[in-house]
């Protein structure tokens, strides 16, 4: 079976933007220092994981729906309308995408919904056709872990490959039930807050017995212990909080382009230098 390797660009456009100790400027004047950084990482993870297929998503500039059904979703993000544009992530990410291009590496931004989806539901209509990974270090993709899906995360060599035995040794919960965990705990990354008196040990425990969040809060209408009474308090929050964090990995949103991996020895600093951008 294939490997297709679905790369969630934005957050690995941040981790090379934040993550290079210095600016570096090319002869015109542009920071280029994420776009030295991003090109490296992902050669890097393409010499590691070998995949056949490569697909690169990237935020746009979308409303977030999630913000209707709860307005302090994300909002701990930091503002960037509010800097000079050379002091955000995305004055490069025009190199970036010229430097994807050279390399015949397929790249989508998004116009209608944001990348997690986008991901999620390329994950859905492609896992029974390749050994997907998705490269990123974001949690939500947890959920969509299985036996023929993990998430790789790269940290040099601290990187590591999150399988569905990674997720139960470390959270108790299969990683189908992580969107029903991150509901009942919150996700401090997406400022979701989770239900007061609800621990980690006591989700992954109301999981482990009764499943998903319809089942849990089926069960508290019938419980009259504490736990029973704050779920049953916080209904419409709990709710809530499954529908923004849980993908759209059952929709179809957007067809997989022929992507096929074509390799480059070359590094990224000489990538730069032969697209006169360094």
């Amino acid at each position: 079976m294939e490997k297709l390797l679905l790369v969630d660009g934005s957050g690995l456009l941040f981790q090379s933007f934040y993550g290079m100790p210095r600016q570096i400027k090319n002869s015109c004047g542009q920071r280029v220092e994420a776009v030295i950084c991003f090109v490296g990482i992902l050669l890097k993870q393409i010499k590691i994981l070998r995949p056949d297929k490569l697909f690169i998503v990237f935020d746009g500039e979308t409303h977030l729906e999630r913000k209707e059904q709860d307005k302090d979703y994300k909002a701990n993000r930091i503002d960037y309308s509010t800097m000079a544009e050379e002091d955000t992530p995305f004055c490069q990410l025009q190199i970036i995408k010229k430097v994807l291009d050279y390399l015949n590496f397929e790249w989508y931004e998004t116009t209608f919904c944001e990348a997690d989806d986008i991901i999620a539901s390329l994950v859905n209509d492609n896992k029974d056709k390749f050994k997907i990974i998705i490269s990123s270090a974001d949690k939500d993709f947890y959920q969509l872990v299985q036996d023929n899906v993990s998430i790789f995360t790269y940290r040099g060599k601290a990187s590591n490959l999150v399988t569905p035995e990674n997720i139960l040794s470390k959270y108790g919960i299969a990683p189908k039930y992580f969107a029903d965990y991150k509901a009942l705990v919150g996700d401090a990354s997406d400022n979701i807050k989770g239900i007061s008196g609800i621990g980690l040990n006591t989700a992954a425990k109301l999981i482990t017995n009764y499943g998903g969040i319809d089942n849990i809060v089926q069960n508290a209408k019938t419980s009259k212990d504490k736990v029973s009474q704050k779920i049953i308090e916080n209904k419409d929050k709990l709710l809530t909080n499954y529908k923004i964090i849980e993908l759209f990995s059952k929709t179809a949103l957007y067809s997989l382009p022929d992507c096929e991996v074509i390799m480059t020895n070359a590094n990224s600093i000489e990538i730069l230098k032969s697209l006169d951008l360094l």
